[in-house]
C-alpha cells in the first residue's frame, strides 16, 4: 500500500528542498540529511501518542477540526507559513503548538540528536521541524478523510507508517528512537484541546538556546 506521506518526498529533491534550506539558512545537504531523520521522528511520535488511552480518539478530533490535508497543496508556502508562526492561516499552520504536542519535553533531546546526524545546528533542526509538524498533520488527515479511517484504522495505519519510515532510515534511527520511547509529555489530549478552544494544541514550550 501507498505510504501517506509519499506526497512528502518533494521535500528530499528540487525546490522544496532548495527553499527550505533557504529558509534556514542551511546548506542544502545537510537540510535533506535531518529531513531523512525528521520526518520518521514526527510519525514515529504520532504512532506513539495515538497507541495511549484516548490518543487516536483526540487525534482524529484535531485532524476533523483543522487538518483536511490542504496543507500539501503548496509544500513551500505551508513551509513558510509555519515559520511564521501560521501566516494568518489559523492552526492548521500552528507549526509550534503541533510540535509541542507531538514531542512535549523530547522536544530538545530530538533536535540534539536530529543535529548530530545531520550537522545542522538545532536551532535550525528546531525550525525544521516547526515547518514539517504541519505537513505531516495534513498528510494524516488526508487519510484519515480518503479511507475513512476510525480510531483503530488511525493506530494502525500510524503503527505501519512507523515501520515503514523507520526502516529507510540508513543505520536506523539509533538513540532517536530511544528517545522517542523514553516518558515524555507529548500526546494529543482531548480534555486539554476542549479546553483551550476545541482546536489549538495543549503546550508551547519554551526554546531553551
Amino acid at each position: 500500500m501507498e505510504s501517506i506521506f509519499d506526497a512528502l518526498n518533494e521535500l528530499q529533491r528540487g525546490g522544496a528542498s532548495d527553499a527550505l534550506a533557504k529558509q534556514l539558512g542551511a546548506d542544502t545537504g545537510a537540510t535533506r540529511s535531518a529531513l531523512s531523520s525528521a520526518l520518521p521522528a514526527l510519525v514515529g511520535a504520532l504512532a506513539r501518542n495515538a497507541g495511549r488511552p484516548g490518543g487516536a480518539e483526540a487525534l482524529r478530533g484535531a485532524l476533523e477540526r483543522d487538518h483536511d490535508g490542504s496543507a500539501l497543496d503548496d509544500l513551500v508556502g505551508t513551509i513558510g507559513g509555519a515559520m511564521l508562526g501560521g501566516g494568518g492561516r489559523g492552526k492548521a499552520l500552528d507549526g509550534e503548538g503541533i510540535l509541542g504536542h507531538m514531542l512535549g519535553r523530547r522536544r530538545g533531546a530530538v533536535e540534539q540528536e536530529i543535529g548530530r546526524r545531520s550537522g545542522l545546528d538545532a536551532g535550525s533542526v528546531g525550525k525544521l521541524l516547526v515547518a514539517l509538524a504541519p505537513l505531516v498533520m495534513g498528510a494524516l488527515g488526508r487519510a484519515r478523510r480518503e479511507r475513512g479511517l476510525d480510531d483503530g484504522g488511525l493506530r494502525e495505519t500510524l503503527g505501519l507508517e512507523r515501520q515503514r519510515s523507520e526502516a529507510a532510515v540508513p543505520g536506523g534511527l539509533g538513540p532517536l528512537e530511544q528517545i522517542l520511547d523514553g516518558a515524555a509529555d507529548g500526546s494529543f489530549d482531548g480534555g486539554d484541546l476542549a479546553r483551550i478552544g476545541g482546536g489549538f494544541l495543549r503546550r508551547w514550550l519554551s526554546r531553551r538556546r
